[in-house]
């Protein structure tokens, strides 16, 4: 049984799909309308944030990609293509698939995410990540030092971070708020570290 919060996210990913495809499909007769790359980012920025949030992992990773093509859009790095927005509306179908088998649906097809993947890559110049257990090839000449141990005495602490009222107002920059902190040496409980 899936829990309230992600039910929810389901059904507003689902709204915000309906968005994305009204962005996709207006921005395939106004390409160079800035406002519309926008929302297409938005659209997808939020799928990815809020599924990565509520541990829809897969899909937050799928939705980073098409996410990072409509920021190279917005920087201007890419162009605004039909194939751009034929991979995005085919990514858009396999989002909703994604999320159709988290409300306990039929399996989303992996090999499609993949080829829809490999295809923004490439659309994107972005390299293929590399298989599990593999070494890049650039980074097989690299030799690493060895690792430096820190020296010294062994110190416990534990950091509590309690929030002022001030909190939504100024934003959570833990700097902002660090007059709440408070640390205490040596609590048998909390893990080591080495200064």
């Amino acid at each position: 049984m899936i829990d309230k919060f992600k039910q929810a996210f389901l059904e507003e990913a689902r709204e915000i799909l309906v968005e994305l495809e009204s962005a996709l499909l207006e921005l395939n007769e106004q390409r160079s309308d800035h406002e519309i790359v926008g929302r297409a980012f938005r659209a997808l920025h939020t799928i990815k944030g809020s599924g990565a949030m509520f541990g829809f992992d897969e899909l937050a990773a799928f939705t980073h990609n098409l996410e990072t093509a409509f920021d190279a859009v917005r920087n201007g790095q890419l162009q605004v293509t039909s194939e751009l927005i034929n991979l995005s509306l085919a990514g858009k179908d396999q989002i909703k698939a994604m999320l159709d088998e988290a409300s306990g649906g039929a399996a989303a097809n992996r090999a499609t995410s993949a080829e829809i993947l490999a295809q923004v890559r490439q659309l994107t110049g972005k390299p293929e990540p590399p298989a599990a257990g593999q070494v890049p090839a650039s980074a097989q000449d690299i030799v690493l030092a060895p690792a430096v141990v820190a020296q010294g005495p062994i110190r416990e602490w534990r950091i509590h971070f309690g929030p002022g009222p001030d909190l939504m107002r100024s934003g959570a920059n833990p700097l902002a708020n660090s007059s709440n902190w408070e640390a205490c040496a040596s609590p048998p409980a909390w893990r080591r570290f080495r200064r």
